[in-house]
């Protein structure tokens, strides 16, 4: 018998309420606790008849014993309820009875206890564990709904809702988004498991100083490139931006992890009293790794008033690292700087109130004691106060958003300490009108600024302000009535009505609409030219050019064309690498279907449409191929083949005329369409290396990895992102050999 039938103990008291001119009705259920500590339950709603790998009509998230839930207005549906350490609730329910009841209850099963450990037999601590079950139906099941625990700090566990001899899957996702699975059946005296992984170690060690003090709360983390996350990880899918750290205990002692075996890694300790430590390469797996913090750098200079040469006595310097920042307060200090920075410190902020802000950037000291910043000379600034009003009306408009051209400074915009910057002065730099209108901003420049004015329903304007001005109203001019919009319908080339999305699509973008089951649509649009499609579960409608004019309904009929089926087959994929599909429309760019393969094979695309369309495979190796096909009416079938077998690489080194490159990426794009591109990381030491390319002709692009951090009282910056330092063409046969000398790097980047 199926274990499902003995399972249901979710006490549902069904209420049906028809909702008039809507095609739903509502649910009104009640859950019996039991005793049970969690009341998180998650119901998906299932239409019927079930299609395999359908998805759910809804899927709901109740947090007390009475819920409600919209379903759609059917004679039958069916609910799948999941819940933590119960067994789940599968159950059909009729909807023909105004007073119909189900009685639905969760029961417990049993539970599993274990604990997860590293391949180097350390315990992993806060890590998530997501159950994969095998006696649900065949649909799909959304991650956030799937019952999850969390290991302890000693790296134990405990999983309820079992059932004895029933096969299930454990899924332990580790903080850096890498994740393992293991098979696991249970019976009555075989409820404990030890997860150890299969490729996961942990580095461990110590922070001291140079007395060979041990150091508590000192910072250690790994420099990581962004390329480099899927292989030191454990990851076929990692995040682009995650880098393992920790503080040291109070013994000094730390540990990271879990991490790749025979990996080598860039790591690093700071303390904000203590300096940093030299930059060390370690290996996963070493349990006896020694940080030492070599001291700080003395910095000096002076603060001083632009205008009168006096000496600024109350002021704010930050010093920035690619990791945080540090605060230096200074008040009476006669405009003397003298503090002991970090040494990885790569640029400073100079702020005092009444005044502009001094930013210095492309500072290093990495190789001095003592760095001196000279005379800052800040200029003064003003504040400007005004009010914003209709002007037809002249009553005030509240909420207008003021903003003058401080928010940027001309000569960083491009790089990342624009965006830093930007973040900083952001506070001053924006004010909205309160409820006469008025505004303020701080921090102006006593220099010409521009002011940027914009409100709801208004037009927006911009003034240049003189320097000296300090008052400044603005008269705001409203918008013509915005009524310019698409209607239309989606159907089949039957003329039935199907439910879908339909994209508007401009050069610079595109917005959405949904069309239910009626398939009626409406949506306001800004004039413009628009390509305009439906994309449906039967298909991909025709494209229609549509021109919005201001206050005109434009009327669209969108026929779906169900016919199109495409056959991608996949060849040379390597052992664990994973192809996601991507099927755009080449009419209007707009996405059409996505899905993924897990090795060479092939995938089938049903119902896709008539016409042409561009495919993208982009692989958890990071290799990608583009491919254009077209499916045609007489035919109504494609077939398209992606052959990833390319054993061809570029290898080499890259230099540039005052210094190393540092850590970046390289992006191989091949010139022809349908060859093999992909990506590979620069070295410390410069070397670079790209695998599994075709012959032929490629561009090949430099990018270099920059981070900063800045962290304030009340918010705080943390980024950077990658600047392109050049590019050069290659032809590659076989194993090609390219060395390469970049341009000078520029300092402000």
């Amino acid at each position: 018998m199926n274990p499902l039938r003995l399972i249901l103990s979710v006490f549902l008291i069904i209420v049906v309420v028809h909702s008039k001119g809507e095609n739903t009705v509502t649910l009104n259920g009640h859950i019996v606790a039991n005793g049970h500590q969690s009341h998180t339950v998650f119901v998906g709603v299932f239409e019927l008849p079930m299609r395999p790998e359908a998805e759910a009509w809804s899927w709901t998230r109740v947090e007390s014993t009475e819920f409600t839930l919209n379903v759609p207005d059917a004679k039958e549906i069916q609910l799948v309820a999941l819940r933590n350490d119960s067994l789940p609730v599968v159950q059909r329910i009729q909807l023909g009875s105004a007073d119909a009841q189900i009685e639905l209850e969760f029961q417990e099963g049993l539970t599993l206890e274990g604990n997860i450990l590293s391949t180097d037999g350390v315990p992993v601590a806060n890590t998530w564990l997501i159950l994969g079950r095998n006696d649900l139906p065949n649909v799909q099941i959304p991650v956030y709904t799937k019952p999850s625990w969390k290991s302890d700090a000693n790296g134990r566990f405990k999983i309820g809702g079992l059932v004895a001899n029933d096969s299930y899957e454990i899924e332990v996702s580790l903080q850096s988004g890498a994740s393992e699975t293991f098979p696991v059946k249970i019976s009555e005296g075989n409820k404990h498991r030890e997860l150890r992984l299969s490729n996961g170690y942990y580095v461990m060690g110590r922070v001291v100083d140079l007395d060979q003090d041990r150091i508590q709360e000192a910072r250690v983390s790994f420099l990581v490139d962004e390329g480099e996350i899927d292989s030191i990880f454990h990851s076929q899918f990692g995040p682009n931006d995650w880098s393992p750290s920790t503080a040291t205990d109070a013994n000094g002692e730390f540990e990271i992890g879990p991490l790749q075996r025979d990996k080598e890694l860039t790591l690093v300790a700071r303390h904000e009293e203590k300096g940093s430590s030299r930059v060390l390469q370690v290996a996963s797996g070493e349990h006896n790794v020694e940080l030492v913090l070599a001291g700080m750098v003395r910095v000096v200079g002076s603060v001083l008033d632009a205008a009168t040469g006096e000496p600024i006595d109350d002021f704010t310097m930050f010093a920035v690292r690619g990791d945080g920042s540090r605060k230096y307060s200074y008040a009476d200090s006669k405009g003397e700087v003298s503090s002991m920075v970090d040494p990885k410190t790569v640029g400073f902020i100079v702020d005092s109130s009444e005044y502009s802000v001094h930013f210095r950037t492309g500072v290093t000291l990495e190789s001095v004691n003592e760095y001196d910043l000279g005379e800052i000379a800040l200029n003064r600034s003003r504040q400007l106060t005004g009010q914003v009003y209709d002007a037809g009306t002249r009553e005030p408009v509240v909420g207008a958003t003021v903003s003058h051209s401080a928010s940027r400074l001309t000569e960083y915009v491009g790089t990342y300490w624009d965006r830093l910057i930007g973040d900083y002065l952001g506070e001053t730099a924006h004010s909205a009108t309160n409820e006469n209108g008025e505004y303020l901003l701080k921090g102006v420049s006593g220099d010409s600024t521009q002011l940027e004015v914009s409100a709801d329903d208004y037009q927006d304007q911009r003034h240049q302000i003189d320097g000296g001005t300090t008052v400044f109203d603005v008269a705001l001019v409203k918008k013509k009535s915005a009524s310019s919009r698409v209607s239309g319908r989606i159907e089949s080339l039957a003329g039935d009505p199907l439910a879908g999305e339909v994209y508007f699509a401009t050069e610079s973008g595109a917005s959405v609409a949904r069309a239910q089951s009626d398939g009626l649509f409406d949506h306001v649009l800004s004039p413009n030219k628009y390509k305009v499609i439906a994309i449906t579960d039967h298909g991909v409608s025709n494209v229609e050019i549509v021109d919005v004019v201001e206050d005109e309904i434009q009327e669209v009929t969108l026929v779906v064309d169900s016919r199109g089926r495409l056959t991608v087959s996949i060849k040379g994929l390597w052992d664990g690498e994973i192809v996601q599909l991507n099927i755009s429309s080449e009419a209007s760019g707009v996405g059409v279907r996505s899905m993924e393969r897990n090795g060479n094979g092939e995938v089938v695309v049903t119902e896709l449409g008539i016409g042409e369309f561009r495919i993208r495979a982009w692989s958890n190796r990071e290799r990608t191929q583009v491919k254009s096909i077209q499916v045609s009416a007489s035919s109504e079938e494609a077939f398209v083949q992606f052959n990833f077998s390319g054993n061809s690489r570029i290898f080499g080194s890259l230099t540039m005329p005052n210094g190393s490159v540092g850590s970046g990426r390289l992006f191989a794009t091949p010139k022809q369409l349908g060859k093999t591109g992909g990506t590979g990381a620069i070295n410390t030491d410069g070397t670079y290396e790209i695998k599994g390319l075709d012959d032929g002709e490629y561009t090949v692009y430099v990018q270099r990895l920059v981070r900063l951090s800045l962290s304030l009282e009340d918010r705080g910056w943390s980024g950077g992102g990658t600047v392109r330092v050049g590019q050069f063409d290659v032809l590659i046969r076989g194993d090609t050999q390219r060395d390469v000398q970049l341009p000078t790097k520029s300092d402000s980047e």
